[in-house]
């Protein structure tokens, strides 16, 4: 890999842990015309990481034996083993091929099976032992892996080969990629907290064949999820149980807020994708009911409600059609059309 000596690969952003997915046979709807659940995978399997796209649901699970495995659920509910013993901390799709980052560094396999490729490895004597998964992230565009390393974004062909150092952070702060679009790739510098002072994030882009990098977003706090798309960049802040998600523009950084008083609970749990936003709300903390929200990313609308289920989730997954919940350790994760349903779905 071509890098200063300084250079520490590998650590990404981790998407948070989330467990399998939720079926009309364990879930109370209102009555509707239509089932909004589906059960994507059993539910004696723990899902640790998952991604979906229209070729089906891609998970990492914890199986009763101790036995981590990459698996596919297809959409004629055929479940497919696509790798035994990864070490996963995100993963990314596209047309052919899973993605993943994790301990081994960054891998792949056919969405059709086969033998797991090696990208870009892990340098263990450059990794010091408190790296924080909580970091680790990639993105995959065109023919490239871009992927956070502890001071910089790597980026590695996804055929593989070197890979390269296109961005550094300052020492002490830690860098996460959050997208990449025709220009750039766009990334989260985290400036740690000092004093009184809260931790703060900025967002920076860098041009995809490397160069200077621009600053787009300084000192953000309570950044609790924040996405990237062709057209802005789009964050949810908040404390106290209530934030704002806020737009700015990826040219001039002008920014505005789409919708307040977002009852925020956990943090990840903001999407993009096509027209829409998409998050998860919490009116009632974890006591209650809470809420798969939609609206413009162009705002003019106010947010529409997709489902209330119950328990609380705390990760959020898209697909072509679909909104996916998921909680650590419930063992379930429902999706609903992304179409507005007005329903309550409460999961047993």
């Amino acid at each position: 890999m071509r890098r200063p000596s300084r250079f520490l690969v590998a650590c990404l952003l981790a998407a948070g842990a989330v467990g399998p997915v939720t079926e009309g046979s364990v879930a109370r709807a209102a009555p509707v015309a239509a089932d909004p659940v589906t059960q994507v995978l059993p539910s004696s399997a723990l899902v640790l990481r998952a991604a979906a796209d229209a070729s089906g649901v891609y998970a990492y699970v914890l199986e009763a034996e101790g036995t981590r495995s990459l698996v596919r659920r297809r959409p004629d509910g055929v479940v497919e083993m696509l790798a035994r013993s990864p070490r996963i901390e995100q993963l990314a799709l596209d047309d052919e091929r899973v993605y993943w980052v994790g301990e081994d560094g960054v891998q792949a396999v056919a969405k059709a099976g086969g033998p797991v490729e090696s990208l870009a490895a892990r340098d263990w004597t450059l990794i010091p032992h408190a790296t924080d998964p909580g970091r680790w992230a990639l993105a995959v565009d065109g023919d490239d892996v871009f992927f956070s390393i502890d001071d910089g974004i790597g980026r590695v062909a996804k055929r593989g080969g070197e890979a390269d150092l296109l961005a550094d952070a300052p020492s002490g702060r830690g860098a996460v990629v959050l997208g990449v679009d025709d220009d750039e790739v766009w990334w989260l510098e985290l400036v740690p907290a000092e004093g009184d002072e809260p931790q703060t994030t900025d967002v920076l882009a860098t041009p995809r064949a490397g160069g200077a990098s621009r600053r787009l977003l300084t000192g953000l706090t309570c950044v609790r999820g924040i996405v990237v798309d062709d057209d802005g960049v789009y964050w949810l802040g908040g404390t106290e149980g209530r934030g704002a998600i806020h737009r700015a523009s990826k040219t001039t950084g002008d920014t505005v807020t789409l919708a307040v008083d977002v009852p925020v609970y956990y943090d990840r749990v903001l999407e993009v994708d096509g027209a829409s936003l998409f998050w998860l709300d919490y009116p009632s903390g974890l006591h209650g009911p809470m809420r798969v929200r939609t609206m413009p990313k162009g705002g003019g609308a106010a947010p529409e409600t997709l489902a209330e289920p119950f328990p609380a989730a705390n990760k959020l997954l898209l697909d072509e059609g679909h909104v996916y919940w998921a909680q650590d350790g419930v063992r379930s994760v429902a999706r609903v059309a992304r179409a507005v349903l007005r329903r309550r779905v409460i999961a047993r």
